[in-house]
């Protein structure tokens, strides 16, 4: 059995209404949304450049002459054992690559109702995210403060502050006031886990 990752955003109610409202002063949202898709693939290569374990679990198990045997084996098999969560890149090329095998990515931003969805449908990656018996936990996926945990630096950690900026920059030039302005509400993204199924 698979598991999937989604994330809700508390104030969810009061981020659509703005960009409802914002999409009616600016009939088109899909620009700063693939402005902040590009930025998401981008940021997510920050953990597939780790020479050593990071912020995550480090490979568990005794050890002999400094390697556990999953260690060895990955070294044997793929030439590498860091990063963790790089094996075949299957799940690296699809949260890293827009248009990749396995990659979401779905920008309704002309739509009367703008969304924007991205991430992976790599079967494995909710159990590399939320970790099982036999492997810790070890996400791909941050928006928002979790991200620290796992990833130094802003590439990560400020992914959301970015968004919000980006497409208020973007709804500030094209409707010449702020997304505050134009929008009559100051929506703030505060991330938390939810729907997890196992």
């Amino acid at each position: 059995m698979t598991g999937f990752v989604t994330f809700e955003i508390e104030n969810r109610e009061a981020l659509d209404r703005a960009i409802r409202l914002a999409s009616r002063r600016v009939s088109d949202l899909s620009i700063p949304f693939a402005m902040v898709a590009k930025d998401f693939f981008k940021s997510r290569k920050a953990i597939f450049a780790l020479k050593g374990p990071g912020q995550y679990a480090d490979f568990k198990g005794q050890k002999k002459e400094g390697k556990t045997d999953y260690q060895r084996f990955k070294k044997k098999k793929y030439g590498f054992d860091y990063p963790l969560l790089r094996a075949t890149k299957r799940l690296e090329t699809s949260i890293t690559k827009m248009g990749a095998k396995d990659n979401i990515y779905i920008n309704k931003g002309r739509s009367s109702r703008p969304f924007l969805e991205m991430g992976t449908s790599v079967p494995y990656a909710g159990y590399h995210h939320h970790g099982t018996k036999r492997m810790p936990r070890r996400p791909s996926l941050f928006f928002g403060p979790e991200a620290p945990r796992f990833a130094k630096g802003e590439a990560l950690a400020g992914f959301a502050k970015r968004s919000l900026q980006t497409i208020n920059k973007y709804v500030a030039l094209e409707a010449g006031k702020s997304f505050a302005e134009a929008t009559g509400t100051r929506p703030v993204v505060n991330v938390s886990e939810d729907g997890v199924n196992l």
